[in-house]
């Protein structure tokens, strides 16, 4: 993907991913959930142009691969909701990078990563801490 400030996919991105953290991956029909979040994803980002939302067709090709692993080897509703969080991040991270958007992007999209992503501390980290 290439590091290009794309304000319309961050803001589907943002929504996608609100609905990704409000999906409940432990109910009977969680799976069934979490697919549908990646299918209408999938359908949204292939209906954006590829000249004008530059990111677009590399988020699209990670959730069509997405999507095929989970129709291939079926996994857990949480693993398939981690997994799809993790492309959203990815793809939200480079649609605003620094590289073309604006100064105030990487404040204006400043996120907190859910401890499953969050870095873990090094053991100069932990050295100096205490």
């Amino acid at each position: 993907m290439a590091d290009l400030y794309d304000l319309l996919l961050a803001e589907y991105m943002q929504v996608w991913l609100h609905q990704v953290h409000m999906a409940d991956a432990w109910a009977s029909d969680g799976e069934a959930q979490v697919l549908a979040l990646v299918q209408r994803a999938l359908a949204r980002v292939g209906q954006l142009s590829a000249s004008t939302h530059t990111n677009a067709p590399a988020l699209h090709a990670a959730l069509h691969a997405l999507l095929l692993r989970a129709a291939q080897a079926p996994m857990p509703a949480i693993t398939l909701k981690q997994e799809l969080a993790k492309v959203l991040y990815t793809a939200l991270r480079r649609s605003t990078g620094a590289n073309g958007g604006p100064a105030a992007a990487t404040q204006a999209f400043a996120l907190s990563f859910p401890p499953e992503f969050a870095p873990l501390p090094s053991a100069a980290d932990f050295i100096n801490w205490t």
